[in-house]
């Protein structure tokens, strides 16, 4: 039996609710490796040095709000955006 990481992991992109930490809220695409804060919320990179970027939400079948943590790399951090 597949983990939940497994199969999040493997699943194609989805939409979600990211609520960096500074701005509005935005309904962006995401992988599985992004969902799970192992490559960057805003462009996919995998790079070392991922910081904290707020959270997105998927939505369960019955309505809930599920939140994830995200990261982002240093060009896509608050401090490092232009």
């Amino acid at each position: 039996m597949h983990s939940a990481e497994d199969v999040m992991a493997t699943v194609h992109p989805t939409m979600v609710d990211w609520e960096p930490p500074v701005g509005p809220a935005q309904r962006i695409e995401v992988s599985g490796e992004q969902l799970y804060g192992r490559a960057c919320v805003r462009c996919g990179c995998q790079l070392d040095g991922l910081m904290d970027s707020g959270y997105v939400y998927t939505t369960t079948t019955a309505g809930a709000r599920l939140p994830w943590p995200v990261k982002a790399c240093p060009h896509h951090t608050v401090q490092g955006a232009a």
